[in-house]
Parts: structure tokens; sequence; C-alpha cells
């Protein structure tokens, strides 16, 4: 079975040009950045995300999970 990705803002993705896009791919740990910049508030940059998961099919339930999918617990 191929893996999910799912767009995400990461709190921590941030400059002076506005939220940088990340991708995360199920199972897989850690995340990329993407080269976009979105000049918007933190709440319209996570809007545009659950949108292009939607296109892809996988609702905004589903990609917590995925992006949850490529973080290490650490005991």
């Amino acid at each position: 079975m191929e893996s999910r990705t799912v767009y995400f803002i990461q709190h921590t993705e941030y400059d002076e040009k506005g939220w940088i896009p990340c991708i995360a791919k199920e199972g897989e740990f850690g995340f990329y950045r993407t080269n976009w910049h979105w000049n918007c508030t933190f709440e319209k940059a996570e809007s545009i995300c659950d949108e292009k998961n939607e296109l892809l099919g996988i609702s905004k339930k589903e990609s917590i999970k995925i992006v949850l999918s490529t973080m290490q617990l650490v005991v």
C-alpha cells in the first residue's frame, strides 16, 4: 500500500515572508518543508492545507493521524 501524503502548518515554520507549508508522508519519520510562503494568518494557512488535503481525498481527522504517524515518541 502506498503511503499517503498531506500538507500541514508547523508552528515553527514561519519567517518574514509568511508560513511555510510542510509535507508529511504517512509512517515516515519527520517532515519536508516546501519552498512556498503563505503570507496570511495561521488559521488561513491551516485552512489552505485542509483544502489541499481534501482534494487528495484525505479528511482533517485523517490528515492529523498521518502527521502524528511521522512523530517519534521519546520515553
